[in-house]
């Protein structure tokens, strides 16, 4: 039973370590964590990165969003 209490208590201050360490890495900037948000469109921009490794033809989608982050898409959507 003690074994048991001592293994959740290393688990919890192992999660409260990263916890720390999340923090400190948003407070640099280097991600997004708890009190900063990404901007939309952040996580397609990196699933389109990943995309142009697998499909290089889709490199130029990247190169567009780049050179005209406020252009219209195909439907006149912004």
């Amino acid at each position: 039973m003690m074994e048991a209490v001592l293994w959740v208590a290393a688990v919890v201050a192992a999660f409260f370590v990263l916890h720390l360490v999340a923090s400190y890495a948003e407070d640099r900037g280097w991600i997004y964590y708890r009190k900063k948000k990404a901007s939309p469109g952040t996580a397609s921009r990196a699933f389109l990165e990943l995309q142009s490794l697998v499909d290089p033809g889709s490199r130029h989608v990247i190169e567009a969003e780049e050179r005209d982050p406020e252009s219209e898409d195909a439907e006149g959507k912004k």
